[in-house]
Parts: structure tokens; sequence; C-alpha cells
């Protein structure tokens, strides 16, 4: 489920105090806020008791030869595109940055039908959650560590890319001769991090004081699970303020997932756990190659049996067997595609399709190494 499709879920039916098409263009003194609505060019004010900045992040844009030429864009602009306008702006893309932004938005470009030659990333090391990575590695894309764009190559009348030259690195510094040229492309995608826009949120808490919170890539850059429960605390702390009762005991534990969801990932697992023999030979399971603990659980959401729990945001999917019915909800609810069903009895293997397939098509199952293991034909389930 995509963000906007969240937003509309939480808003329900009743959209009364939802302002579309509206941009907050000033907070002013004895606490009133000025918005803009955007379509019908009319200015208007709100005023409040209290604030919640959730404004998000901004990208980091870094900078290289022709860095202005058409073709080169940020992963907001990509994501806007696609998500919001269904247009893609191009066939053959260079991602820039192998972080989260990065994997997520190469992952989303092929989905709509473009080609991701490569991705670029300047650290000696992947960033980004590994289920991530995985994701991209399954679609075959090629990620160079330690590399980093020189220069976008134009057409002859700039009105696009037609390459670009990158270059091995070291500490975000070129190496002289070691440049090559990545042709074929016309697009480059930069997903090199984010800043949190803050400018509402640092006048907010010099009008609003306390009753002012930042939530989100406001404050923090970091995922989506993360910002919910930073949302969550922000709203006890701001009713705290405004003398509403509720439980604190609630509220502690909420800060303690919020705590708990922003460390980075660690590997919990050396080997995804698969249930025993007999266990194999009764009915339908899955396995989960989710091995670092991180702050994600659609699974558990998704598992109607509430065979999948996990005790905090930053462990592990626990899988109970003896509830696991086999039904195969996860399999298509994890993000990650990391979760992979099996049914020894009947030989059959449920895989999350990363794209259109038709029924019935011959295809390799690859392992990570890159060597074919298995010719198969797809059925749908």
């Amino acid at each position: 489920m995509r963000g906007f499709d969240i937003a509309k879920t939480l808003a329900g039916d009743d959209h009364s105090g939802i302002f579309l098409h509206s941009t907050v263009w000033d907070i002013l003194q004895n606490k009133r806020i000025a918005v803009k609505d955007m379509l019908n060019h009319k200015n208007f004010y709100v005023e409040a008791q209290a604030l919640i900045v959730a404004t998000g992040a901004v990208p980091f844009m870094p900078t290289f030869e022709n860095d202005d030429v058409p073709g080169v864009y940020t992963a907001a602009v990509v994501q806007k595109m696609m998500n919001a306008e269904f247009t893609l702006l191009g066939k053959n893309i260079l991602t820039v940055g192998a972080g989260n932004i990065g994997y997520l938005t190469s992952y989303q470009l092929m989905q709509a039908g473009a080609k991701v030659k490569a991705i670029l990333e300047a650290m000696p090391h992947e960033g980004g959650f590994p289920v991530q990575a995985n994701r991209i590695r399954r679609l075959g894309i090629p990620i160079y560590t330690s590399h980093m764009l020189l220069k976008a190559i134009p057409n002859l009348d700039r009105t696009g890319i037609t390459g670009a030259v990158v270059c091995e690195c070291e500490n975000f510094k070129p190496i002289p001769g070691t440049e090559k040229v990545i042709d074929g492309i016309d697009v480059i995608n930069i997903c090199t991090g984010l800043i949190p826009d803050n400018q509402l949120l640092t006048k907010g808490q010099y009008t609003f004081g306390k009753r002012c919170a930042g939530v989100g890539d406001a404050v923090r850059i970091g995922e989506g699970t993360t910002a919910v429960l930073r949302g969550k605390q922000a709203a006890y702390e701001i009713a705290q303020e405004l003398g509403v009762r509720f439980n604190y005991n609630d509220y502690l534990q909420i800060s303690k997932e919020y705590i708990d969801s922003q460390q980075h990932p660690i590997r919990i697992k050396e080997e995804s756990p698969r249930p025993t023999p007999e266990r194999q030979a009764q009915r339908p399971f899955v396995r989960l190659d989710c091995l670092y603990g991180f702050a994600c659980n659609p699974c558990s959401f998704a598992c109607p049996q509430k065979a999948i729990t996990k005790s905090s945001t930053s462990v592990t999917p626990e899988i109970d067997y003896e509830k696991c019915t086999g039904c195969m909800q996860c399999v298509s609810h994890c993000p990650g595609l990391a979760i992979f069903g099996y049914d020894t009895r009947k030989q059959n293997l449920f895989l999350p399709v990363e794209y259109e397939v038709e029924v019935g098509a011959e295809v390799w199952l690859v392992m990570i190494t890159g060597r074919n293991k298995a010719k198969v034909s797809l059925r749908k389930y």
C-alpha cells in the first residue's frame, strides 16, 4: 500500500477539516496559520491551540557537470510522475545512491516498464535495508559501490541525456584514470539522501512552544513505521499540554517502540528458520528471508491465523508453524518480497511475482550467486 492510499484509508468518509490543494505559507503571531488554496488561489487562516508539523523532507542534490540538463531528476520527481501522473520520465535509468530510496524507486521503475541499467554508490558498501537490496539483486540490477557520478552526457540540443561518466572513488573523491561511460540512458535518478524540511517546525515551536511537535522526516529521516510511531507519541504529548487525560503507560509503550524503530538494521539470525520435516509433510508453509531486525511488520498484520508475530520493531518476525496454515497471505503482503511459500507434497513453490508474467511461462530460478537453479512453469495461485 502506497502512502497516498494509507492517507485515504485513515481519512475515512468524513473529510471535514481536511484541506486538499492547500499550502501553509506562514505561521503568524496569536497562533494563526496562514494557508493558500492553490486550486482557487485564495488565502485563508486557521486558528489553532496546538500544531503538529509533518512536512517531510527535501532531496539532497549533489553537484556534477550538466546536472541541470533535462533527464536529471531527483527521486521525488521520478516517484511523483509515476505514482500521481502515471508517467515514466524515461525508459533506461541510471540510479545514483544505493540506499532505501534508490532501491525503492529502481524497483518501482522496473515495475512500470523501465530498465534500470545500474545503481551507483559512493560508499564502499551498500546502504539501506538488506531486504531491499536483495529485492534489487533478484531483478538482476548491478550495484556498483565506491563509484560516483562525474558528468551527465547531454544530447546535441541539450534537451535530454544519452549517457553518464562515472568513476571509482575513495572518501567521496574521484580516483583519476578510473573513468568510464555508461551509455544508452535517458534518465539519471538521483537518490542521494534527504534533508528535513523543518522551516515551519522551527517557526511553529517559536509560536506555539510545547504545543508544537514535529513528526516523521520533518524531524529525522527514517522509515514510515518510525513516522507513524512518532505521530502517536506526539499526539500524547499534545494531549498532555491540552490537559487531556490518557493512560501514561500507553505513552511509554509507544515511546519505546519509537526508539526501537530508529535502530539501524542488526542481523539477528544466520539463516531463515524452517519447520520440522514432519510439519513440512503435513501442509504448506512459508519461510522468511528476513534476517535483520528493523521497523517492518506487514506480514504479522496479513496473517489471518496470527502465526507471525514481532515482539518489537527491532527484532525479526517469528513463525508459529503449528498455527500457520500455508494460506500465503504474507507472501503477497511483504514489501521486501522476502517471504516464500512451499508445499513439499505437490512440489510447489510460491513466489512473490515482481512484474506481470503470463501463466504457463517458463522461468529460471536463479541463486543469489547468479547460477541457474531450476527451470519451472508458472501457475496462478
